[in-house]
Formats: structure tokens, sequence, C-alpha cells
């Protein structure tokens, strides 16, 4: 009994991720795709061209392309990009012997260009079996640009079939579920174990005299730095007035209080003693003249 129709051939290979071009046959247009021919450079379409089948993706993202091997075959495939168009270099249309698959790629190397991703030496033969590649796209943008897969079959007068995939590489590619917005600036923090100047701390509080001793030769009017109290300008021996006086605290406007007073100009109790003791002699000895 003679068949009523013959089965269409499948296609030998398919680009599912990202979306080919056009899906069907191996040779010729079928209800799959009326526009595929895979036998057919440079897409595997009957009339080449761009489709509304487009994928996005972000500069340098790496990607795992899903080809499915429907009819297997000894050969390895071939990922290239062009960045404006679908034009790409092929290897001569020769029957080829087996290689491995740095032979292969040696070989597709040598044919020149940027425009070569990767080469996979396939060594599964079941059909219908779903190659998982991984390639790393470049870093520069394109809205024109062509993914191209091609299936090189080893021992085959016409070793070539072809698909392609229409892509966007773009700086606002949305990759992963979103950019990482980042941590922002962490503001600076006082040191904990450090207390604030002025209020019991080891810095100087501001407007308090320093130093470990009192300075000779200040201004009249102005306190020298010295230890335990402030030292007054004028006075007799440039003494230090209080016996635990020091720099005033935040809000206290006056040294003349708290223990840290300052003596007057006119000397110490024990020099008035003295200068009375010279008077009452003085009295005596005018008196035993007179």
């Amino acid at each position: 009994m003679g068949l009523l129709g013959a089965s269409p051939a499948l296609a030998h290979v398919d680009l599912l991720e990202p979306e080919a071009r056009a899906h069907g046959t191996a040779a010729g247009a079928t209800a799959d795709d009326v526009n595929t021919n895979q036998k057919t450079a440079p897409c595997g379409q009957v009339t080449n061209g761009r489709t509304d089948r487009v994928t996005t993706y972000a500069p340098g993202q790496t990607i795992t392309l899903r080809v499915a091997e429907e009819t297997p075959h000894e050969s390895y495939i071939r990922v290239s990009l062009n960045l404006d168009g679908d034009a790409f270099p092929l290897r001569p249309v020769v029957s080829t012997p087996a290689e491995t698959e740095e032979v292969a790629r040696a070989a597709e190397e040598a044919l020149g260009g940027d425009t070569l991703l990767r080469v996979f030496r396939e060594t599964n033969n079941t059909a219908n079996f779903v190659h998982e590649i991984e390639v790393t796209l470049p870093t520069q943008t394109c809205t024109n640009c062509t993914l191209q897969v091609i299936q090189f079959m080893y021992g085959a007068a016409n070793p070539f079939y072809f698909q392609c995939a229409d892509l966007v590489i773009s700086g606002d590619a949305v990759v992963g579920g979103g950019s990482d917005a980042g941590a922002g600036p962490v503001p600076a923090t006082a040191d904990a174990g450090a207390a604030p100047q002025g209020a019991g701390g080891s810095g100087p509080a501001p407007g308090a005299s320093t130093g470990t001793g009192g300075a000779s030769g200040a201004p009249t009017g102005v306190a020298a730095p010295g230890t335990g109290g402030t030292t007054v300008a004028g006075a007799a021996g440039n003494q230090s007035a209080g016996t635990g006086g020091g720099s005033p605290l935040p809000g206290d406007d006056d040294n003349d209080e708290d223990g840290g007073c300052s003596l007057p100009a006119s000397g110490s109790s024990s020099n008035r003693t003295g200068l009375f003791a010279v008077l009452a002699l003085g009295l005596a000895l005018l008196r035993r003249r007179s």
C-alpha cells in the first residue's frame, strides 16, 4: 500500500532559547514555520530577515542556550554573534573527518573576525536531546545583533544546518530580577570611648588653659597655662589661686567661684602682715627720736 503523504523531516537542530527566527524542518516549508529551511545560510530561513522574536540581554551577561538536536549527527555546534547584521564566516563546504573540539575550535578561529562565542563538540546521540550551552556576551551594546547557531556535521557533503535569534544588548536590561541598589554611605559615628571635650574628658574645653606648669611673661590680664588653678599676672610671686580650681566647665562664665578664685593684684595676706610689722617698727623709731 502506498503512503498517502510523506512525513516532513524533523529539524536537525532547533534553537529554543533564545527563540529562533524560524523553527521547523531541516529543508522545505511546513506548517511549523512557512519560512523555514535550515539548510539555507545564514539563519535557516527561506526569506532571510529579522523578526519580532527579539530577546534583550545586558552587556557582558552570561547566558545559557538551549539547543534541541532532534536528529543526531556526529557534529559540533558553533555559536557566533554579529553586533550589526547576520553575516558570518563559514568553513569550506567539504566532507570533513571527525575532529576533537580543540581542532574544530582552531579551524573556526582561523576564519578570523570577532564573532565566535563558542565551539561545542556534542557527544550525546539521543534523539531530541536538548544541549545547554553557556556563552558570555560581549560588553558592547547593540540594537540589531544576531546570534547564530550552526551545526557542522562530519562526513557530509553539505555539513551545515543554520538557526538564528534576534538580540538586543542594552545597558538598561535588568538581569536576575533587578539591579543591586547597593548600600548607601555609612554616617560617621563618634568614638563611644571618648568623652566630650570640656565635660570631664581628656581634651580641653573651649577657652580652657592647658599645660603642666605656669608660664612666665604672660600678658597682663591673660591667664597663663597652669595645673590646678589660674595664674594671675601681677600677683606677688605669680601665685596660683585656689587649690581645686581648673578650666571652666561649659556654661560657667566666671573664674571666681567653685574653688577657682583669683587673688587680688595687691598681694597675699602674709605680705600685708609683713607690711604692718615694718610700719610699727618705723613708728617706734620715730617716737624714740622725739
